[in-house]
């Protein structure tokens, strides 16, 4: 619960800015705290099922977010298949 509360804590901050909601901020930053294991894959997971299920366009940031993060998660699912 921790986990998802920090990503929900960087999606918030990034998403009142436009200029870092749009660079790619939140998706790098992300990133950065999953390689140094601050965040699990499952927690990354469960944030992106609960935003992807949000209807599209109900909220701008969380579109940019959920296209933003389609890569990393694909790549995550990528590198969990090799590694089994």
């Amino acid at each position: 619960m921790m986990e998802q509360d920090l990503i929900i804590r960087i999606q918030n901050f990034i998403a009142a800015d436009m200029e870092m909601l749009n660079s790619g901020t939140f998706r790098d930053a992300v990133n950065l705290l999953y390689r140094k294991d601050v965040l699990s894959e499952e927690a990354i997971h469960t944030w992106y099922r609960r935003i992807y299920t949000l209807n599209k366009g109900s909220a701008a940031s969380s579109n940019i977010l959920r296209d933003q993060m389609t890569p990393f998660i694909k790549w995550l699912e990528t590198a969990e298949e090799e590694s089994d």
